[in-house]
């Protein structure tokens, strides 16, 4: 009878051999045929170690067509086969091995018990499950359970290939009579421990807490060498975990009050139906899911990534680990749902509400619930959150308490509020002076807190000390940064000293009475926000104080701070009662070599432009003709050349005005020459020759604009006509 179905499967392998498929894929790459099955498992095995699967299939119908029919053909008709179902596994069913489905086919003819028959109703199973049709797989492995004579050696492997199928048809009561039967052969068995874990997960799916509990204590008599070998040994030991300390149901309970939150908002996302990532939300390694969420993310592949990430929220409904890792890739998930951190943020703040376990579980929960609110932007939730957690006596040297601690001194910097308290947190974890971790993070956000706190002696010896720092030496970057942060400090350090000399040795009588009274005024909690728009809460002069203690401020940096003492001067000039008092101020403060080069010459340019405006004929000589002025980018040293030409200008004489109106048309037009040209008609009407003035007007249409001017040759000769209207009607007749 064998060597009768040997010569079935040769002749028939030999018809389909001629036809397509087949066919083409045998000439694409003609195999020779071996000489025996000796010689074709001597071939095999180099073409195995070459791990080329295509060529093993090839040399293996080759030999199935050639050899002579017998019992090797029923013997080599499922290495064949598997060789085959290993390419396709490789190339994937986009570039299906036609001679996998003529082999699965060929071993039907086989008797019903026989090992090569049904080797290759698993192989079939494997191809259906490849194409997604699960609905083909139960059908195949309930069909082998009805058979009579179905050897009981391949039961297990049965129930799990029947179990899986069943789950992505969504038949969880199936699935889980499968799986039942698996549960007495956990000894020696990682697969049937994976498949039970799967159990253990669907009934939880289905409400059925007491039977999840039931098949997690099962799952604690399994050996550690089992556990070892399955896929998701993590997560079946923090069940075991979470069951023996009697948490598990209480976790659960309290998980359920957030999950309907979850659904809502995953619906409001537009999100594919929940499928099988909800109901068995396995994760093989949090290392490869991570990796897989970013890669999605660098994409843009929405469904790969929503896909993992409700796949991490959904296990994180059953295991306390994972709230915190939820919370890890919040920014990224944020990022691909724009607009929707808050709602993340609430979604991820029920989640680290729920009481953890163990301690670290529920320790890795208050530093992520810290974090959450500061990415929120809510600092006093966030440093709330953290009184919460140092109130717990969590052991300060700690790394997870230092990284608290930074949260505390970013919330703190935030919202200008214990500052003086993160600042002590900081020095603590930096006394250490072998801390490693994110040592330079601290160092910064300490000199953050020192610089909000006025504390300038302290930011410099911090900085000096830490600079000194074998971790920090070895850092380039960090090094760097705080090496140039040395130098802004040292510079702001300077500045602040010589604004200090420089109102004592220009008093200003009404300084000291003015608000504020200093830096330490509640108004000026966000200084940086009032210096920006400082009018909403200070009058002009309050506003010239403000200025002028800012500058003394080495906490805001060089920038502001020359900013803000650039503002004061010009102000206070503008705003001195008299020529000599507003002439003393520009001299003390034009030559002052306290102050940057960089400062003084925007003061420079505020003189220059102010002389100019009021006449001051003398002021605006001294002051063009200044050393600073050569500073001045060269848009800068036009503009001023251009009103030292106006400034000559006999504004008088009608005949000069327009051969300088002549000059200024023939060439682009920037906002300075429009608003000469605009003078220039206005002398043109205070000398009553409104000829010349037409004339100017009437040359609008030629004049050529640069691109910087904002303005528009409509409204320029609007300007114009109505202008000539007033003077023509009051001109005498």
């Amino acid at each position: 009878r064998v060597t009768t179905a040997a010569v079935e499967i040769r002749d028939r392998l030999r018809t389909a051999a001629a036809l397509p498929p087949l066919s083409e894929w045998l000439a694409a790459a003609p195999a020779s045929a071996p000489d025996s099955w000796e010689d074709y498992e001597s071939r095999r095995k180099l073409l195995a170690d070459k791990n080329d699967a295509d060529a093993c299939v090839r040399l293996g119908v080759a030999a199935l067509l050639a050899l002579p029919a017998g019992p090797e053909t029923i013997a080599r008709l499922w290495p064949v086969a598997n060789d085959a179902d290993w390419q396709e596994r490789r190339a994937g069913v986009a570039a299906a091995n036609p001679a996998l489905p003529v082999l699965l086919d060929l071993a039907d003819l086989l008797p019903a018990t026989h090992d090569t028959r049904l080797e290759c109703r698993f192989l079939r199973g494997q191809y259906l499950t490849r194409r997604g049709d699960h609905a083909a797989v139960r059908a195949l492995f309930e069909s082998l359970f009805a058979e009579p004579g179905f050897p009981p050696l391949y039961h297990l492997t049965a129930r799990v290939r029947l179990g899986e199928a069943c789950e992505q048809l969504g038949d969880y009561p199936a699935a889980l009579a499968a799986t039942r039967a698996l549960e007495g052969d956990l000894a020696d068995s990682s697969r049937n421990t994976d498949r039970v874990l799967r159990a253990v997960f669907i009934n939880l799916h289905l409400v059925r807490t007491d039977e999840a509990a039931r098949l997690i204590a099962l799952l604690e008599t399994v050996p550690d060498k089992i556990l070892l070998q399955t896929t998701h040994e993590y997560f079946i030991r923090e069940f075991i975990e979470l069951r023996r300390a009697g948490r598990a149901e209480a976790f659960w309970r309290e998980s359920s009050t957030w999950w309907p939150e979850w659904e809502k908002f995953a619906a409001s996302l537009r999100l594919p139906p929940a499928g099988l990532e909800t109901t068995v939300p396995v994760i093989p390694e949090l290392s490869v899911l991570g990796e897989s969420l970013r890669q999605a993310e660098r994409a843009k592949d929405n469904t790969a990534y929503w896909h993992g990430f409700r796949t991490l929220v959904s296990a994180a409904r059953w295991l306390p680990s994972l709230a915190p890792e939820v919370s890890g890739v919040a920014a990224q998930a944020g990022r691909m749902a724009p607009g929707r951190n808050a709602d993340f943020g609430r979604l991820i703040l029920a989640q680290l509400r729920v009481p953890g376990f163990p301690e670290a579980n529920v320790r890795l929960r208050g530093f992520h619930i810290a974090a959450t609110y500061h990415d929120l932007g809510d600092h006093p939730a966030a440093l709330a959150a953290v009184a919460a957690y140092r109130a717990a006596g969590h052991p300060l040297d700690d790394p997870l308490t230092r990284a608290v601690n930074r949260i505390w001194a970013m919330s703190a910097r935030a919202s200008a509020r214990e500052l003086a308290e993160a600042s002590a947190a900081l020095e603590h974890d930096l006394a250490d002076a072998t801390l490693a971790t994110l040592r330079s993070l601290s160092v910064e956000l300490l000199a953050d807190l020192y610089r909000a706190r006025h504390l300038d002696r302290e930011e410099a010896s911090l900085l000096e000390r830490e600079l000194a720092n074998p971790h920090i030496v070895a850092d380039t970057k960090a090094r760097e940064r705080l090496a140039e942060r040395q130098v802004q400090l040292g510079g702001s350090v300077r500045l602040a000293e010589g604004v200090r000399e420089w109102l004592r040795v220009n008093p200003l009588p009404w300084f000291d009475h003015a608000e504020p009274a200093s830096l330490d005024d509640p108004r000026l909690r966000d200084l940086v926000a009032v210096l920006e728009n400082p009018e909403r809460q200070f009058s002009p002069g309050e506003i010239i104080k403000l200025r002028l203690l800012a500058a003394q401020n080495p906490g805001l940096g060089l920038a502001r701070q020359s900013d803000a003492l650039s503002r004061a001067v010009e102000s206070l000039h503008e705003t001195s009662p008299t020529h000599s008092e507003a002439a003393r101020i520009a001299d003390s403060f034009i030559d002052n070599p306290a102050f940057e080069e960089s400062t003084r010459a925007l003061f420079l340019w505020h003189l220059v432009i102010d002389a100019y405006n009021h006449g001051r004929h003398a002021d605006f000589d001294r002051w063009q003709a200044h050393p600073l002025a050569a500073r001045y980018n060269q848009l800068q040293k036009d503009f001023v050349a251009g009103l030292a030409r106006s400034r000559a200008l006999d504004t008088s004489d009608p005949a000069a005005l327009a051969a300088f109106a002549d000059t200024l048309v023939a060439t682009e037009l920037g906002e300075l020459e429009v608003a000469q040209l605009q003078e220039i008609f206005a002398h043109y009407i205070r000398l009553d020759d409104l000829a010349r003035a037409q004339a100017l007007a009437a040359s609008t249409p030629v004049w050529r604009f640069s691109s910087s001017y904002t303005g528009s040759r409509e409204s320029n000769a609007l300007r114009f006509t109505r202008t000539l209207s007033a003077a023509e009607a009051q001109a005498p007749v």
